[in-house]
């Protein structure tokens, strides 16, 4: 049988590269895959404090594909997307209803650099990020494209053996759009996903180094990233270059 995992999660940091950089978005039936070693890639379980090694979470459900899309508490691009996960999606949509999509699972991982405890209300207000990436190190180690230091929300569709496609913070994809994507994915959509625009009302947020990363959200939704690295409070802008406001709380 096989098995889709849709995983969420959020992320702040730079390393050096494990993957091929040439990769913007991809084919949503994965034609092109991107060689990924999913061997080395580890997050930490928000449950049980422990290592969750992505090889031996895919091969121990028989989980063929992995959603996973990175953002943090205090990006409201990110939270807008988790409420739509949660009371639209999850257990919800038709996707559900299909042989792959009862193998089919949602996963959020959060960047934040906080202890879990001071993250309690925020993980119980969006049970499915259940894997922690202090400061995004492994989204920018394998996930994120070369130039880009820090920026959420991101969303990479990944098989056992690699990338299969990726929306990156400046594109505008909407939950339905994504779902569209990921149907198409699994085999049980025939729809091709309309192309992600960038740009418009800074759908995406992006930031500096880890330690000081700063967000940006481009709807006047200004959301804040002190808790990055040194966890210094910081500003929210308007799109990349605009004018800064004060940062507010993602909703």
């Amino acid at each position: 049988m096989k098995t889709l995992v849709v995983a969420v999660a959020l992320a702040t940091s730079g390393c050096a590269s494990k993957l091929k950089r040439d990769l913007t978005n991809k084919s949503p039936q994965g034609e092109d895959l991107v060689a990924l070693d999913i061997d080395a890639i580890n997050f930490t379980d928000f449950a049980t404090g422990e290592g969750v090694n992505v090889r031996q979470f895919m091969e121990a459900g028989d989980r063929d594909f992995l959603l996973l899309t990175f953002g943090s508490k205090g990006c409201a691009a990110c939270n807008r997307k988790a409420e739509h996960l949660v009371h639209d999606v999850i257990g919800q949509h038709p996707v559900y209803l299909t042989e792959p999509g009862r193998h089919f699972e949602i996963i959020g991982i959060n960047t934040d650099s906080e202890p879990p405890s001071r993250l309690a209300s925020y993980l119980n207000a969006y049970p499915f990020i259940r894997w922690s990436d202090p400061a995004g190190k492994v989204m920018l180690d394998y996930f994120m494209p070369q130039g880009i230091k820090f920026s959420v929300p991101l969303t990479v569709m990944i098989t056992r053996r690699g990338i299969a496609w990726r929306i990156l913070p400046t594109e505008q994809v909407s939950v339905d759009e994504l779902m569209n994507r990921v149907e198409v994915t699994l085999g049980v959509g025939d729809k091709a996903p309309p192309p992600a625009s960038t740009g418009g009302d800074g759908e995406g947020t992006a930031g500096g180094d880890a330690g000081g990363a700063v967000t940006t959200g481009g709807d006047g939704g200004g959301v804040t990233g002190g808790d990055t690295g040194a966890g210094g409070a910081t500003t929210g802008t308007t799109g990349t270059t605009g004018t800064a406001d004060t940062g507010g709380t993602g909703g």
